[in-house]
């Protein structure tokens, strides 16, 4: 179903418009509890990042910022110069693939039970556009996790995760730190002055 955003000022492109998935009240009753299970599976045995906030228990947006707030504040301390880039993860849910976070997964050890769980949830789906009450064709859905489902977020935490780690120990030369929200991801950096941080982003 699509939602229009507030605001736009062309209601003509597709970007104007959020994708909800409208699912069965069972089947998100299931969900939740997977997402719960799989939730605690991360925290119980620290699968995640540090850093990643949000999609998590106890973990919010005022998380995030305190984190950065903290790490500017000490290299402050040290007399040094903090820097931020700041990244967003475009169409974040729609492009979760399936072959990808398996294997995502499977190498943070997670239960077979929870994986094989998530491999049939992301297998043999479909989907119908509705839009101003009319619908259109029945179409295979091979990428995403749904947006309303509410297994999607923590299996899109998941899927991110893997990209921090491979990022602090590429550029340990550079220091750089992951901090995230969601699809909202920001690496920050220390250095004497502007130009050392600037350095250290890009490389």
């Amino acid at each position: 179903m699509f939602i229009p955003k507030l605001n736009k000022p062309d209601y003509g492109v597709a970007k104007a418009y959020r994708v909800i998935t409208l699912l069965n009240c069972q089947g998100k009753v299931v969900e939740k509890v997977a997402a719960n299970a799989i939730a605690d599976e991360c925290e119980r045995r620290r699968l995640l990042h540090d850093g990643q906030s949000g999609c998590r228990k106890r973990r919010s947006a005022i998380d995030a910022v305190g984190r950065l707030m903290k790490g500017v504040e000490e290299a402050w301390g040290r007399g040094n110069t903090a820097a931020v880039l700041l990244m967003d993860v475009k169409g974040a849910f729609p492009h979760v693939a399936k072959g990808n976070l398996i294997k995502r997964m499977e190498e943070m050890g997670f239960e077979a039970d929870l994986v094989r769980w998530v491999e049939c949830f992301m297998e043999d789906r479909k989907v119908i556009m509705s839009m101003d009450g009319k619908e259109g064709h029945s179409m295979d859905v091979e990428m995403g996790v749904p947006q309303g489902s509410p297994v999607s977020p923590i299996l899109f935490v998941i899927y991110l995760s893997g990209l921090f780690g491979q990022v602090e120990d590429k550029e340990k030369e550079c220091g750089s730190q992951g901090i995230s929200f969601v699809d909202d991801v920001a690496w920050v950096v220390e250095g004497e002055d502007v130009g050392e941080c600037t350095q250290r982003l890009e490389c």
